[in-house]
């Protein structure tokens, strides 16, 4: 374990903060895994031109021209005058973000768009379906009806780049195990205890009936449905008037609840109890996670 030695002892030079996995005892073996912020952005937007790259030599194998598109990594992003998520200052003007969506989506880059959108505008009608199905694959149903797009150059590109990432046959019995961690710290006896607190916090302001923060959120999820109908287009409709009373009552709602989530000390009260599970987790499989985490670096490195 002398390479998690040195991220372990930083990870305990500063003051840890509440959210939970960040600085946590399975943090250096994560960062060493998966790499900083940073360069996991750097990642990801190397794993996306190698993409792009790859379907451009399908298409081109298959006699047609096709220009890589680059897409932000981060995907949706907020404004920059919008407060954190999560933020005092963030709820009291989205909200959880149900109703309210502050986030910007981000696509691609619109010169690739438009110069494939161009190229297969100049080809014969049999020539365009012909580039679709290269390009997408073809719909085929199977044994349960279901109609899933088989083959095509974005399906081979996806299987070469990210195919190999998403395969983890060699440690999928020590990442389950850590996924189980998150599921067993709402167990713990000192997280059941701080979230009925807070459960009667949220009662004593009229919100009663909330188990937990998810359920909070989840309540303005299941209101909003309720104010949506299908169309005999099919197309989804909503209750204008509806969805602002929503809108209203999801920031009073995800007010209190973090109101009462800093009342009772919830989160550091979790991540307490997330650090004892995974400080045992650590003890029990050190090396199977140095193991792990060099394996992964070199796999996101190498696309192999």
């Amino acid at each position: 374990m002398l390479v998690v030695a040195a991220l372990l002892a930083a990870g305990c030079s500063g003051r840890a903060g509440p959210d939970e996995a960040a600085g946590g005892p399975l943090a250096p073996y994560r960062e060493l895994a998966y790499g900083t912020a940073g360069e996991q952005e750097d990642r990801s937007q190397a794993q996306q031109r190698r993409y792009e790259e790859h379907i451009a030599a399908c298409m081109k194998d298959a006699g047609f021209e096709y220009v890589p598109a680059v897409t932000p990594a981060a995907g949706p992003v907020l404004a920059d005058d919008v407060p954190a998520p999560g933020s005092r200052a963030f709820r009291e003007q989205f909200g959880y973000g149900v109703t309210t969506d502050p986030w910007q989506a981000q696509v691609a880059t619109a010169d690739a768009a438009d110069a494939n959108a161009a190229y297969r505008a100049t080809l014969t009608p049999g020539a365009q379906e012909a580039f679709d199905a290269e390009l997408y694959g073809t719909g085929e149903k199977d044994a349960a009806g279901v109609v899933a797009q088989v083959g095509g150059c974005t399906n081979a590109a996806w299987d070469a780049v990210y195919g190999v990432l998403l395969a983890h046959p060699d440690w999928q019995e020590l990442l389950a195990e850590m996924d189980a961690l998150y599921d067993r710290v709402d167990d713990a006896s000192a997280v059941q205890e701080a979230t009925s607190e807070w459960s009667r916090c949220m009662a004593e302001r009229g919100h009663a009936g909330l188990t937990d923060p998810q359920a909070a959120e989840a309540s303005v999820r299941a209101v909003l449905d309720a104010a949506q109908t299908t169309g005999t287009d099919g197309l989804v409709q909503v209750d204008a008037d509806q969805v602002a009373a929503v809108r209203r009552a999801e920031t009073v709602l995800a007010v209190a609840d973090l109101d009462c989530q800093e009342e009772v000390d919830l989160a550091a009260r979790r991540a307490a109890a997330l650090r004892d599970l995974e400080e045992e987790f650590v003890r029990q499989h050190g090396d199977e996670l140095e193991a792990w985490a060099l394996a992964e670096r070199s796999r996101a490195d190498t696309g192999d």
